[in-house]
């Protein structure tokens, strides 16, 4: 059995806290945020097996042994949004809509390629809008401009959500027009959209599970475990179904 010590607040994962964990005597950390790049050193300096999860790390590429990653796939989430799109209607075209921010892209990016892959399947061509300017009226003239009907799959939902208000900005009807899927399924963002707005929910039970394995197979022989180890876990996509595709 597992005694755990819940870090929930940023801050409290510092370098105090590693040395902290060291002295304790802590056998193994699992962390989805490295704050800032002091705890990045100290993390590439420490000995304590180490699990990093989310597909947004940089990773630590001093550090060789005792560390493992686990990402989720990524273009899975975009493959399952393919075919629930796809299998609303009839569209006169499909578009994806990045991320603006830089860090994130090669999440966007990988969520972008597993719903075109899908779609191509099915000889759906896909349509894509890459400015990161932030610029909204470049977001309502490529909206104005897309045929419609229209299915988009935005890279996440505070993206789907600007997305929402540029089709208002532009006087498109959601979801008759213009159907809006986002991921992740905040519901702080899904639920003050206007329509709401429908959205992936990837299982993070799976990428948790996934994590507590490979830590328990490090602490249990820290030794072997002398290269880094990359996990892509598949995990389940929930379809969490409101009006931004969901016909009165």
């Amino acid at each position: 059995d597992w005694q755990v010590s819940v870090l929930q607040l940023a801050d409290e994962f510092s370098t105090k806290a590693i040395d902290r964990m060291e002295w304790d005597g802590t056998d193994g950390i699992i962390t989805t945020e490295i704050p800032n790049e002091n705890v990045r050193s100290r993390l590439d300096a420490s000995t304590v097996p180490l699990v990093i999860v989310g597909s947004h790390r940089r990773g630590l590429p001093s550090r060789e042994t005792a560390i493992a990653y686990v990402t989720v796939d990524e273009a899975n989430i975009g493959a399952v949004a393919a075919e629930y799109l796809s299998g609303l209607g009839a569209f006169r075209s499909y578009a994806f809509v990045h991320f603006t921010e830089a860090i994130y892209s090669h999440i966007s990016v990988s969520r972008k390629r597993g719903f075109k892959v899908r779609l191509a399947r099915d000889g759906l061509a896909l349509k894509s809008f890459d400015d990161t300017t932030g610029d909204p009226s470049h977001l309502v003239k490529w909206l104005t401009d897309l045929p419609k009907p229209a299915a988009i799959l935005a890279g996440e939902d505070k993206r789907a959500a600007e997305v929402l208000h540029a089709c208002a900005q532009a006087k498109l009807s959601v979801p008759d027009q213009v159907m809006v899927l986002g991921i992740d399924n905040d519901e702080l963002i899904c639920l003050s959209c206007t329509p709401q707005l429908t959205s992936l929910l990837p299982g993070a039970e799976d990428e948790g599970r996934a994590a507590a394995f490979e830590l328990d197979r490090i602490m249990r022989n820290p030794v072997k475990a002398k290269s880094p180890r990359s996990i892509v876990c598949k995990t389940s996509v929930e379809i969490v179904r409101r009006g931004s595709t969901e016909t009165v």
